[in-house]
């Protein structure tokens, strides 16, 4: 077996020299499409490219992880004169920017030197194709053309770095196909068990920026969280109490590899399942978008609404930190299928995705502590689905400054820190857009009052015809009275007020109609109902005319009334009649009604309930700045609080871009809100929320096989 594995590795080795040539031969076209280099300038760096290659290919141990941060940096740090320095500073800025803007390619080619040179532990600064191998054949370059002036070789490299930064993805692209033409695979990462040479990650946690490295230990750290527990127990075997952790080189790519999900291109593409049954997954079948053809992600849509998976990542979920990965994972699943968050939501929530695993690996804490920075800013962000659920938020670049906020915060996001920021920074946005509209709330305000003087009009017609106990007579005069009747009582409380004679008018004919429904029991009341009685069905004829009742509703009430005046004629007792004329029809079924009171532009909508509910104290407390949906004149909108009536229960709610308002009780708000009818949006403890669901989900699923 160790023949063939030795074998294995000499025809591995054998491509090395291949991979040299293929890689110089086209960065020496690369050079040459400067049109600013001598064939000698050429060679030069050709030269030292090769120099850099050979030294990092017959390289047999990484360094130490420090070094590896450090770079080239550190070997240039010498007493040097200013010139040189400045140089040299210049130069290794050339490396950083080259290496980002081949970051994909690069990192799929250090994936297969790593089989190709035996070495899964190689760094991505020990590449021997790395931009470093270019900077170093500059830097021969610029010793043998000494009489160069700082100037000129300053310019020199402003010129060629547009250059090399557009033709160096492409040359790492033919070089990485090459390479898998040669059947030079991929490594995957590996994995040791926990009680082997191990390290914690409290040591990188409270270094800002820092990635997350290993420091003997010889226990894995505790799960923090019952969601972390839970995920434990169904990915662990039964003979496995502690969870495996990743070694440091694993770790590193794994840290690289998210660094990258940050910034390439994303497709819809599923990954392979092939890795599920493969002894040995390929990392192409793993994270498919890794390896797929550049112009794959040129013009494709948007990514869809996925959650990371550590199995697609490559990092099985029996470790502490596919733990960690699938848990940040669920909650997102939670968030991307959260019906109260708009779809540009959970865009930018999508984003923020691989900055959550990174800053999860670091600190846990996140999924615990309920002031972490993490939690306050989710939470603050979940509070923008009123402003961007109806598009509204996009009229006036509310929109673009949350995409620009989410941008900013992305590239800091593994520090705490920096989520603490945003979070203060978006609460003030909010804030002073709350602000704009309570100053647009100001304008509706005697639309407001107009409805205030409704409310108590109400309130006293209600318990008006409570007193009159009209709960016995047919349904059709209850439905008249109820109904009809309130809106001419309603209009002159309005009109007149409730000190007028035209209110005492009307509260009198009320009254003389309820009484002609009494049975008379003695011969003077039976003369005075036959005296009274044509006056009174003169008042109800002019009443249903001027309600503008149809013929059939008119002749409906007229018959029940004469069916009561009738029988009220007789002689009996009233507790005999009062049983024959009851009908038992109870109160009406409560209704929703919409309505609207226009000011010039501005429209104010109203939902009120007939007949009135009865309010339920201390269960619909809602406050200014919170946002809610409805559907109102056949558009589903978002509403924003404002404020209370000062003269009731009443609700102002805006919506600023429309130019409308919306206006309710409290108690029926809570009422619809209970229904369904209404969707309060913005949970103040989204993560909480996440957090049950994340739970309940992963309690329902089915444990992993080992």
């Amino acid at each position: 077996m160790s023949m063939q594995i030795a074998a294995g590795k000499h025809i591995q080795l054998a491509r090395l020299p291949q991979c040299r040539k293929f890689y110089l031969q086209h960065l020496a076209d690369v050079l040459r499409q400067c049109n600013l280099l001598s064939p000698a300038a050429i060679q030069a760096i050709i030269n030292g490219s090769g120099r850099y290659f050979d030294a990092r290919a017959a390289q047999q141990q990484q360094s130490s992880f420090g070094d590896e941060v450090r770079g080239l940096t550190s070997s240039h740090i010498s007493l040097v004169p200013e010139d040189d320095l400045e140089l040299n500073l210049r130069l290794e800025r050339l490396n950083t920017q080259l290496s980002d803007a081949a970051s994909t390619a690069l990192w799929k080619t250090q994936l297969r030197f790593m089989t190709l040179l035996g070495r899964p532990d190689l760094g991505k600064n020990q590449n021997p194709i790395g931009p470093a191998g270019i900077v170093e054949g500059l830097r021969l370059f610029f010793e043998q053309a000494g009489a160069s002036s700082l100037d000129e070789k300053l310019d020199l490299l402003d010129r060629v770095e547009n250059t090399l930064r557009r033709e160096l993805p492409v040359l790492y692209e033919a070089l990485e196909q090459e390479m898998s033409r040669m059947e030079i695979e991929p490594t995957q990462a590996g994995i040791i068990r926990a009680q082997e040479s191990v390290v914690s990650l409290t040591g990188a946690a409270g270094r800002a920026g820092s990635k997350p490295e290993r420091a003997a230990s010889n226990t894995a750290a505790s799960l923090p969280d019952d969601l972390l527990t839970l995920l434990a127990q169904k990915a662990r075997r039964s003979d496995a109490p502690e969870p495996a952790l990743l070694d440091q080189a694993a770790l590193e790519n794994l840290w690289f590899r998210l660094e990258q999900m940050s910034t390439a291109p994303k497709t819809t593409k599923p990954a392979s399942s092939s890795f599920l049954t493969d002894t040995s997954p390929r990392l192409e079948a793993l994270i498919p978008e890794l390896f797929a053809p550049p112009s794959a992600a040129i013009g494709s849509p948007p990514a869809a609404l996925r959650p990371v998976s550590a199995l697609e990542l490559g990092i099985p979920a029996a470790t502490s930190e596919g733990q960690t990965i699938d848990a940040v994972g669920l909650l997102f699943d939670m968030l991307f299928s959260a019906p109260e968050l708009p779809p540009v939501l959970k865009q930018l929530f999508a984003s923020l995705q691989v900055p959550t695993v990174k800053l999860a690996l670091k600190d846990r804490s996140l999924f615990t502590r309920a002031n972490h920075p993490w939690r306050r800013f989710v939470s603050v962000l979940g509070r923008c689905a009123g402003e961007l659920g109806d598009g509204s938020g996009g009229s006036d670049g509310f929109q673009a400054s949350l995409e620009s906020l989410v941008h900013d915060l992305v590239k800091h996001s593994d520090h705490a820190a920096a989520f603490e920021r945003a979070a203060q920074s978006l609460e003030q946005q909010l804030e002073a857009r709350f602000n704009q509209r309570l100053q647009a709330a100001a304008v509706y305000l005697p639309l407001l009052r107009q409805i205030d003087r409704r409310d108590q009009a109400a309130e006293a017609i209600s318990i008006l015809l409570a007193q009159m106990n009209i709960g016995t007579l047919p349904a059709v005069l209850q439905s008249y009275l109820r109904q009809d009747v309130y809106r001419l009582l309603e209009r002159t409380w309005l009109q007149e007020g409730p000190e007028s004679t035209a209110w005492a008018a009307r509260l009198a004919n009320l009254d003389k109609l309820l009484w002609t429904f009494r049975p008379k029991t003695d011969g003077e009341e039976r003369k005075a109902l036959a005296r009274e009685l044509p006056g009174v069905l003169q008042v109800l004829k002019e009443d249903m005319e001027r309600l503008k009742l149809s013929s059939d509703q008119q002749a409906q009430i007229l018959d029940a009334c004469f069916a009561l005046q009738t029988r009220a004629m007789r002689s009996g007792t009233p507790e005999e009649k009062a049983s024959e004329t009851s009908v038992g029809s109870g109160l009406p079924v409560a209704a929703m009604i919409d309505g609207q009171l226009e000011s010039g532009t501005l429209i104010l909508h109203t939902r009120e309930c007939r007949p009135p509910l009865t309010a339920t104290p201390g269960r619909h407390a809602f406050a200014p700045g919170q946002w809610f949906q409805l559907t109102l004149a056949g558009r589903e909108q978002n509403f924003c609080l404002c404020q209370k009536s000062p003269a009731s229960e009443r609700l102002l709610l805006i919506n600023a871009p429309q130019s409308e308002a919306f206006t309710i009780l409290s108690h029926l708000l809570a009422a619809e809100v209970a229904a369904g009818n209404i969707r309060l949006l913005g949970d103040p403890d989204l993560v909480s929320t996440l957090l049950q669901r994340a739970l309940a989900a992963a309690r329902q699923a089915p444990a992993k096989s080992p």
